[in-house]
This record gives structure tokens, C-alpha cells and sequence, in this order.
């Protein structure tokens, strides 16, 4: 395993640099063009305690995707919806693709789900349910642009790879597809101290890349535990991860860092640390990573006492011309559910007040300098959990778990 501790170190210090009050108050309401109301009720998913993990816009089209347990087993799904709101009847059983969980006794508990631009897709999962250091399998699928598996990616459209757990169970996973087609999926396994980044690339066809590290598999160890929270690829295949870490030397920090085409580690780019200094705000963690078309990365942070977004120029400094010497900070009390970042605008939806009553939907423009925020009563009544958010323009649809039944909404 390649050791990493004699990278160059950018620290972004100072990161509360907007307060809420130089945040205007929201105007968002529920966007009536969808589904009749601005609310998809999607009582297909029903009867499971299943998560809606992502939500992302493709070409105008609407894909849903998360995991679902029923006492028949585990399994994932993939929603599709036209622009309006409406079940695309072209995709998988009229708008709802599934599978089950193959090798997994349990419901997955890491998910992550990218959706190329003709449409097809990759889900990538695993359940950490079972004893430390044991070795699980983290299970890659893809789906055709008409919701069913394709049968070009491993014979079958299921890829299992090995994967060893660390000392802990739990630890984002993230799955990105490169210009080329190959996929990448980043989860954090066992390390020689605690935890490690492993970093998968797999071929079209599902092959293991040994262009890729030698074998496809590049383990990072940078610290103590290294989680990987989020990662996406650029418009040179480049890998990028944001993530965050405990333990010496530096605790409760986060980073973002990027590997070349071979899997190594990019000298010229450093390893970004962000730490919020701030009496209030102790931690602070990625939640989304985007990238532009300049290969300008844009990253949604998620703290104690604070959120926002920090922007980052290929070089690995800090892009000056965005909010406030490269940062948007927000003071809130907030439970924050999850981010998304398209083409350098963020969008995060959250729970001011505890997982109850309304939820706070935030945007940030893509140059740091609009934030709007609000909070929308969804439903009248009912105890909705928000997991999932994508960025639609100007608006932001967001979706989640009402009474064991899905639902998506669109607010302007």
C-alpha cells in the first residue's frame, strides 16, 4: 500500500465567512408543472424500510434510486419521471427498475447511484453488518438507459467485488462513471492502523482496470480513519475525493484529494484540508463533490453549528472569486440530510429544528454569491424523512420516506 503522509498540506482556515443573515429568506414553493402539486407520491415503494439515497436530473428526466428491506430480502430501485413529474413507462416495470441485493443478508446501508448522460446507470453498495475485519462483498450494478440490468457489464449486469471492513461499520460510499466509461467506487475498508480509502476502477465490461494501481484497486492511508464522503471524476479521468478523518495528527478534519490516471496520488494538486475555526463549530464534513467543465471543484460541507460549500481551482487553492475568498458558510442549528453539487451550484436540504416539522431547503448560486434559503411544509401532516436532493437549474427537487412510501418534490 503506497503511504501518503509527505503530500504537501493546503489548510482553509477561517471557514465561516457568510452568516445566515447575508442569506436571503427564501421564497420557495412547491412547483405545480410536477406531478399536478409539486409532490410525487410513490406508493410502488410501499410496505419496505427502504431509503431514497440520490436524486439526479439527466438530460430533463428525473432518477430516483435507494435501497429497500422487506422480510423477502434487500434490494435497490432506480425511479424515472419525465420533467412533469409523470412515471416514465419506459423505464424498467412503468418507471421503477429493481433488483435484489445480491449477497447481501442485509439491507445495504452505504449507496451511492450515477447516471451517465445516454441514460444508463451504476449503483454501487454494501452491507456493514457483520463482524469487524471480515471480508463483505461490495456489489457494483448497471442498468441500461430502459431501467433493466445490462448484460455487458459482467455477464449479467451484477459485479461483487471483495472488500475487507475496517474497525468501524460505517462510512460513505461513493460511485462515479469517467469519460471513458470506467467506473470508480471509493468505500472505506480495513487499514493497517484503522481505516483506509479503497478506491475500485472497473472496466466497461465490469474487468477489474489494472491500468488502475496495478490491479484496480488503489488503498489510501492518510490518517488514523479515513472515510471517503463523496467522490466524482474530471474532464482528464481524474479521481476526486472528498472525505473526512479522525485521529492523530489531525483530528476531526476533512480533505479533498485527487489521483491521476494510474491511481496515484497527484503531488501537484495536494491533499485541501478544511477546519471550521470557530468557538460555535468544532468539525466540519463533505457532503457533495462536483466538478465543472474546467475541472473547478466545488464541495458541499456540512458542520457543527454551520454548512456551505468551498471551491477549489485544479491547482488545489482556493478559487477567490467565489463567496468569500472561496467559501459560503451558514450558521444553523440544522439536522442536514444531504447535498448535491451540478456544475458548481449546491443544493442541500435539512431539518432546522430536529427531525420534525418543515424542511430547509438551501441553493447556492455557482459563484458563491446568492444563497437562498427557506422551508417548506411538504406535507401537512406526517413525519417525512428527506434523503436525498438534486439540483434542477433554478429549482431543487428533493425526495424521501413518508409512512413507508416514496415521494419526490419539487420546489422553485
Amino acid at each position: 500500500m503506497r503511504r501518503s503522509r509527505s503530500l504537501a498540506v493546503v489548510a482553509v482556515a477561517g471557514l465561516l465567512s457568510v452568516t445566515a443573515s447575508a442569506a436571503s429568506a427564501g421564497s420557495w414553493s412547491l412547483d405545480p408543472s410536477f406531478s399536478g402539486n409539486g409532490v410525487l407520491r410513490l406508493p410502488q415503494l410501499a410496505g419496505s424500510s427502504g431509503n431514497m439515497e440520490t436524486i439526479s436530473v439527466t438530460n430533463g428526466l428525473v432518477y430516483a434510486s435507494g435501497t429497500t428491506y422487506t422480510s423477502s430480502g434487500s434490494g435497490i430501485f432506480v425511479v424515472r419521471t419525465l420533467a412533469d413529474g409523470t412515471l416514465d413507462s419506459s423505464f424498467g416495470d412503468n418507471g421503477i427498475a429493481r433488483t435484489s441485493a445480491r449477497n447481501q443478508g442485509h439491507l445495504p446501508v452505504d449507496y451511492d447511484h450515477a447516471v451517465l448522460n445516454d441514460g444508463s446507470s451504476v449503483s454501487a453498495f454494501f452491507s456493514a453488518f457483520s463482524a469487524r475485519g471480515s471480508h463483505k462483498k461490495l456489489t457494483v450494478v448497471r442498468w441500461t438507459n430502459d431501467g433493466v440490468l445490462d448484460t455487458s457489464f459482467s455477464g449479467d449486469g451484477v459485479r461483487t467485488l471483495r472488500l475487507k471492513l475496517s474497525n468501524t461499520p460505517y462510512g460513505q460510499l461513493g460511485v462515479a462513471v469517467d469519460r471513458t466509461g470506467r467506473i470508480v467506487v471509493g468505500v472505506m475498508g480495513a487499514g493497517d492502523d484503522r481505516a483506509d480509502d479503497w478506491i475500485y476502477r472497473l472496466e466497461p465490461s465490469g474487468a477489474l482496470d489494472d491500468r488502475f494501481a496495478g490491479d484496480g484497486l488503489r488503498r489510501i492511508d492518510l490518517f488514523k480513519y479515513d472515510w471517503i464522503d463523496d467522490l466524482t471524476v474530471d474532464s482528464r479521468n481524474r479521481v476526486l475525493i472528498a472525505a473526512d478523518h479522525y485521529g492523530d495528527p489531525d483530528p476531526d478534519k476533512s480533505h479533498v484529494f485527487r489521483l491521476d490516471n494510474r491511481g496515484s496520488i497527484d503531488a501537484g494538486f495536494g491533499v485541501v484540508q478544511f477546519k471550521i475555526h470557530s468557538p460555535s463549530v468544532d468539525y466540519v464534513a463533505p457532503t457533495a463533490i462536483g466538478v465543472d467543465a474546467n475541472n473547478v471543484i466545488t464541495i458541499a460541507l456540512q458542520g457543527k453549528n454551520a454548512y456551505g460549500s468551498v471551491r477549489i481551482r485544479p491547482n488545489g487553492n482556493l478559487d477567490n472569486d467565489y463567496g468569500l475568498r472561496g467559501v459560503v458558510g451558514l450558521s444553523c442549528t440544522c439536522v442536514l440530510s444531504r447535498a448535491q453539487v451540478v456544475n458548481g451550484r449546491v443544493a442541500v436540504v435539512g431539518y432546522p429544528g430536529g427531525y420534525a416539522g418543515p424542511v430547509l431547503v438551501t441553493s447556492i448560486s455557482q459563484s458563491g454569491n446568492r444563497v437562498v434559503q427557506g422551508l417548506v411544509q411538504t406535507f401537512p401532516t406526517g413525519l417525512p424523512l428527506y434523503e436525498a436532493v438534486a439540483v434542477d437549474g433554478n429549482a431543487v427537487i428533493y425526495g424521501g420516506i413518508i409512512r413507508s412510501s416514496g415521494f419526490l418534490a419539487k420546489v422553485q
